[in-house]
């Protein structure tokens, strides 16, 4: 059985998560938590910044962000590759087969919509591995998933 910590953190219970599969899935909903359509929040001052989501001001989120600027300046190599397949990610929705247990018991299989990252060709995985334990192993801290994050990871869909 391979370390905890090689797994990604979609391969593992929530309850497994060490820091790194924490800031992997950050790194993964990256796109979402700046994305304007969140309630947003300002900071006061002069300036005029756009206003980031509440969520961005995070305390992990701000960390996060100090550190990928950091990986950019001393480890480009691997912050592109980390950017590529974490922080830039694009996603594609499929539909594939996958088994099912009926409550009788009977295994079938049904078709289900999943979600799949779509990595250019140039992406080195070692890369985005080394890049993951740089930033695990320079937070500064506990990281902690904001709650709008965990709320959608833990708790099921409403349905209206």
């Amino acid at each position: 059985m391979e370390p905890v910590e090689e797994k990604q953190h979609d391969e593992l219970p929530f309850d497994q998560w060490l820091s790194i599969h924490r800031l992997q899935y950050l790194l993964d909903q990256w796109s979402l938590i700046f994305d304007q359509g969140f309630s947003r929040s300002g900071r006061s001052g002069g300036e005029h910044l756009p206003l980031l989501p509440e969520i961005a001001h995070h305390p992990t989120i701000v960390e996060l962000d100090r550190l990928l600027g950091e990986l950019f300046l001393y480890e480009p190599v691997a912050y592109a590759h980390e950017k590529a397949y974490r922080v830039s990610v694009e996603w594609r929705l499929v539909t594939v087969m996958r088994p099912f247990r009926l409550p009788s018991g009977k295994k079938i299989l049904r078709e289900v919509d999943e979600r799949q990252r779509l990595v250019p060709s140039w992406v080195n995985r070692y890369r985005v591995a080394e890049a993951d334990a740089w930033l695990a192993d320079n937070f500064d801290g506990e990281v902690f998933i904001p709650k709008p994050l965990w709320k959608a990871l833990t708790e099921p869909a409403r349905v209206a």
